[in-house]
């Protein structure tokens, strides 16, 4: 996850698709989700969780 985040992060054709803006808040709230994902002792639980409950 955090190599896909890191990715993104740093091509200017994502930045030039979504803007900067957006693009800093995206990679803010999904380097929150992997270092959250990484600290769960349940990864399916962390998922359901986090996904399905909102279903």
């Amino acid at each position: 996850m955090h190599e896909a985040i890191r990715l993104a992060e740093n091509s200017s054709f994502v930045k030039s698709v979504v803007g900067e803006e957006l693009l800093l808040k995206y990679i803010s709230i999904k380097k929150d989700e992997a270092d959250e994902f990484l600290a769960a002792e349940n990864k399916a639980e962390f998922y359901r969780k986090r996904y399905f409950e909102t279903i």
